[in-house]
């Protein structure tokens, strides 16, 4: 696992960044996916997507109302690559993904990546848990169902090294490839 300190600065832009999110959401009444009745979802989400480039040392996509065509993809790598950040609270035992983002018609990543976020301290913790394949976790996540209906992906069917085949400088990975 990965740990990603995030300064006063990156608190501040992520702040904003959902914050202007949140009012466009509203103003094109869009619905929260996850039924969650808690705050903050969106900026731990947010939190997760930014660590997630800080470390890669790669711009997260800052769009407020993304187009249908850029629906669960949080990164795209030069090779095309679609990037799905999920962010877990601290203590969660799985990965949770909205049954309409991995069952819809919108555009499926090639990976999921999870991020633990710890928000009971002051700034918070950030650390990259691992990645996923979409088939994997399409084989190996569970239906569940909350304030709608999710996948539940346990934490051990991800891989914990971020290879710099896929991640980093010089990736060579191509869609369709097998590991």
């Amino acid at each position: 696992m990965i740990r990603v300190d995030l300064d006063d600065r990156d608190l501040d832009l992520c702040t904003l960044i959902t914050q202007l999110r949140c009012v466009t959401n509203k103003k094109n009444k869009a619905q929260d996916m996850l039924g969650s009745k808690k705050g903050g979802e969106e900026f731990k989400g947010m939190l997760g997507e930014y660590a997630f480039g800080k470390y890669f040392n790669i711009f997260p996509d800052l769009t407020l109302q993304r187009k249908d065509t850029h629906k669960n993809v949080d990164y795209i790598t030069n090779e095309g690559v679609i990037i799905d950040i999920k962010t877990t609270s601290k203590g969660s035992t799985t990965m949770n993904v909205n049954a309409s983002k991995v069952d819809g018609r919108s555009r499926k990543p090639d990976i999921y990546v999870c991020v633990e976020a710890d928000q009971s301290v002051s700034p918070p913790v950030l650390t990259l848990v691992g990645w996923v394949r979409y088939d994997v976790f399409k084989e190996h996540a569970e239906e569940k169902q909350g304030g709608s209906k999710y996948y539940a992906l346990d934490l051990k069917h991800l891989k914990p090294k971020f290879p710099a085949s896929i991640f980093g400088e010089g990736m060579i990975w191509k869609r369709k490839s097998k590991y």
